[in-house]
């Protein structure tokens, strides 16, 4: 019965940690035309000569792979095409993850962009963000 007893108790132990790590996501997405931008611009100026994104993460394991997918929507002669692609790995302690894409050589095409944000190589959220016109 002692033994019974145990293992249940084990069991409630490992369910109620499980429940409170709860499961890897990212929150809270900033996009910024500055490195260390606190602010959401949900629309960026045309010459912005970089776009930073900076994402919130919550109950992610050391070691795992954080990739950001960034793809133009809908922007001039461009619809739905990757642009790049970038991937972080999980640190202890780490809260944030921060992304960068360089502005083309063409300039940044006014129209609708996306980031598809995945934790081990399963997309998990995508973020959304206009640039401008000159």
């Amino acid at each position: 019965m002692l033994k019974l007893t145990r293992i249940v108790l084990a069991t409630v132990a490992l369910s109620a940690a499980y429940a409170w790590a709860g499961e890897p996501r990212f929150e809270g997405a900033i996009f910024s035309n500055e490195r260390r931008g606190d602010t959401n611009m949900e629309t960026l100026p045309a010459d912005s000569k970089k776009i930073y994104l900076t994402v919130h993460v919550e109950d992610i394991p050391n070691d795992a792979k954080l990739k950001a997918t960034w793809f133009v929507e809908k922007a001039g002669a461009f619809n739905n095409a990757l642009i790049a692609s970038s991937e972080v790995t999980m640190r202890p302690q780490m809260k944030t993850a921060t992304y960068s894409l360089d502005k083309p050589s063409i300039g940044w095409p006014p129209g609708d962009y996306k980031v598809e944000l995945a934790i081990d190589g399963k997309v998990q959220s995508t973020v959304r963000f206009k640039v401008a016109k000159p």
